[in-house]
């Protein structure tokens, strides 16, 4: 039978899509650190920022992960634009680097704010033929607008915005709610707040099965989590300085003797 050459399919452009052409920070020794690397483990960040690749490289499922992740990112981030409050979208900053600290790199997903013209915003979102196809995005926007309009009539502060989707079994766990931010993520979005200047920060995790969201708090003036900050940092900082690769943690000398 002559095959059909009009046959086509999403499936192999889908799967292909999200992993194939996902471009990757290219792996070589540097002198700065990632704010989403603080709070981690010293040796790994060692080797990564010595330049040494990982034992066990991303499989494609993980990739997938990774593209998930940043598709609800996006999906928040639209919502965020529709209702005329974001300002930044994944903007480099950068924290200088002195005697003590190497320089911190960060890209906070959002920051978010303002004081938007209320009635345009409104017109734009019926306008918008993306809540057409995504008519539930499209209530959220307009329940976001109604909301702050009558909250904040003179415009609202600033607000950095780190958004992390995660599985529905972490998210409910505790039984009824996901109770506390994961400290590494505090970190990564109070070195956005650091670098930006900006007092107060929203951690909003959003469950991947149910679009559940959690949102917790960071205030810039936390003196214990500025604390844990400088710690983190200038140790890290005298790991690569001085050459010192940090000892292993027991996961790692376990995996070495099998």
């Amino acid at each position: 039978m002559e095959e059909n050459n009009k046959n086509w399919s999403v499936q192999s452009l889908w799967n292909d899509g999200l992993v194939l052409d996902r471009e990757e920070r290219k792996l070589e020794a540097r002198e700065h650190m990632w704010a989403s690397e603080i709070g981690k483990g010293y040796y790994e960040r060692f080797l990564k920022m010595s330049g040494v690749a990982p034992d066990i490289p991303y499989d494609e499922r993980t990739l997938r992960k990774f593209a998930a992740g940043n598709l609800f990112e996006r999906m928040i981030g639209y919502v965020l634009m529709s209702a005329g409050i974001l300002k930044h979208d994944n903007k480099w900053m950068s924290i200088e680097g002195d005697g003590d600290h190497l320089r911190v790199t960060v890209k906070p997903d959002f920051i978010a704010g303002g004081k938007p013209d209320w009635s345009k915003v409104r017109d734009v979102i019926e306008d918008d033929k993306m809540f057409e196809l995504l008519p539930v995005f499209g209530r959220i926007a307009r329940s976001l607008v109604d909301h702050l309009s009558e909250k904040f009539p003179e415009g609202m502060d600033d607000l950095v915005y780190e958004i992390k989707s995660i599985n529905s079994l972490i998210f409910w766990m505790k039984k009824d709610y996901l109770k506390e931010a994961y400290p590494h993520h505090v970190m990564q979005l109070y070195t956005g707040m650091k670098a930006s200047g900006i007092p107060e920060g929203r951690l909003l995790y959003i469950s991947k099965d149910d679009l559940t969201v959690a949102e917790f708090p960071v205030m810039l003036n936390d003196k214990k989590l500025e604390t844990a900050w400088e710690e983190d940092v200038r140790t890290m900082t005298k790991y690569i300085r001085d050459g010192v690769e940090p000892p292993k943690p027991e996961s790692e000398i376990g995996r070495a003797h099998v």
